[in-house]
């Protein structure tokens, strides 16, 4: 019960993020996974560890390319809020 409570205050924190401006809206961005960088997770702020696996996206809007760093459940997270695609 723990981790659905954690993936729920993720998913609110994504929200959170997104509707602020901090986080894009998910979308097309390129994703790429690997060793942990050390650096801080663009959703919840915490070092991602060497040890762990870290999921980069490479953010392009118009001119400006923003790479974003994840954690497993915090990539989860955030591309639960991938809008639908239109049909």
């Amino acid at each position: 019960m723990v981790e659905a409570a954690h993936r729920v205050v993720l998913e609110q924190q994504a929200v959170e993020k997104i509707e602020s401006g901090d986080l894009p809206v998910p979308g097309s961005g390129v994703t790429r996974a690997g060793a942990g960088s050390g650096l801080a997770c663009n959703l919840c702020a915490q070092e991602i560890e060497k040890s762990k696996i870290e999921y980069e996206v490479e953010w392009c809007k118009g001119e400006a390319v923003r790479l974003l760093r994840f954690h497993l459940d915090c990539f989860q997270a955030w591309i639960s809020n991938r809008p639908e695609p239109d049909r």
